[in-house]
């Protein structure tokens, strides 16, 4: 739907820039009321979760599509646009690792004891960061060229071309360093807490039936 949207927009600005300033403040503030359930009526939770995350998944994909349609506007050199779109996805990852590490420390230091005000906090840190950051795009990124209607390349000539791009393997390879990475965490937290839940089921247990009491 958004492609859509972008192919048809025609203003001043282009075609895409204009879509990082105007789906920059519906964007963090969908991300800041997903994470302010707690603050409504319990009844009205629940209904309330899935359409802030209907919301935040409509802007999401708004935000990401002006993201992906920049790149074949930003230069007619395939390996630049490779280049970008590399440091594109590994800077995106780095991101949001370096997010996922620093949310816990600040919803203890923005919050206290108070789980939900720190998480609806530090959401709205992040959301302001993130406007500031999608207007600094918007006023320093152009729009060099404007992208031709070109014909399908054919598979196997898109894999030659593939095969020797090192931006390309790079994109690969820490894609699935990451995914690596996010298994043995799944896998290592589920672990941890089978562990965990085992060792209170045994300390619930009469002592006679745990022989090595």
């Amino acid at each position: 739907m958004f492609g859509i949207l972008v192919d048809k927009t025609q203003t001043r600005f282009g075609k895409v820039r204009p879509w990082f300033l105007w789906m920059a403040v519906p964007y963090a503030i969908s991300a800041v009321l997903l994470f302010s359930i707690a603050f409504f009526p319990a009844g009205s939770r629940l209904t309330l979760a899935y359409i802030t995350y209907a919301v935040f998944t409509v802007c999401f994909a708004g935000l990401g599509t002006a993201i992906n349609a920049i790149l074949p506007s930003l230069s007619a050199d395939p390996n630049e646009r490779a280049s970008a779109n590399m440091f594109r996805n590994v800077l995106g990852q780095a991101g949001g690792l370096i997010s996922g590490l620093a949310i816990l420390p600040l919803v203890s230091m923005l919050g206290g004891t108070n789980n939900a005000k720190g998480f609806a906090m530090g959401m709205g840190l992040f959301a302001v960061i993130l406007v500031i950051a999608e207007v600094f795009t918007f006023i320093n990124v152009r729009e060099n060229i404007t992208p031709e209607q070109e014909k399908p390349v054919p598979l196997h000539d898109s894999i030659k071309a593939l095969l020797p791009n090192g931006p390309w393997w790079t994109i690969i390879i820490t894609n699935i360093i990451i995914l690596l990475v996010s298994w043995l965490k799944i896998h290592l937290l589920f672990t941890s807490l089978n562990m965990f839940y085992t060792m209170k089921a045994c300390q619930l247990l009469p002592t006679q039936l745990v022989p090595w009491q």
